[in-house]
């Protein structure tokens, strides 16, 4: 994802759901996965589905439409490339617990 798109997902995003609220949407998708994390996952699966649930969180507490085309797959993208390195970050410290 270019920086022109990641700025595109940002500014939908700010329209569309205030930051504290954003911010409690991924820190309880990271206590949900901390708490549902299996060491068989590799990176890239753990990354993606924290990316998922965020997107998913969003559109069921109506703050996204995902009817816009290809809404869908730009937030996990963004999401994805966005939080990666905190990401990894849980994912190893989890891995090794």
């Amino acid at each position: 994802m270019n920086l022109q798109e990641k700025y595109k997902i940002r500014n939908y995003l700010l329209r569309r759901v205030d930051y504290p609220t954003l911010m409690s949407i991924i820190d309880q998708n990271y206590r949900y996965a901390e708490n549902e994390f299996d060491k068989d996952y590799d990176f890239h699966d753990f990354n993606y589905g924290i990316a998922t649930l965020i997107v998913e969180d969003l559109f069921i507490m109506n703050h996204i439409d995902l009817h816009i085309e290809r809404m869908y797959e730009e937030l996990v993208v963004y999401f994805y490339e966005t939080l990666k390195n905190h990401n990894r970050k849980l994912y190893d410290k989890l891995k090794s617990n």
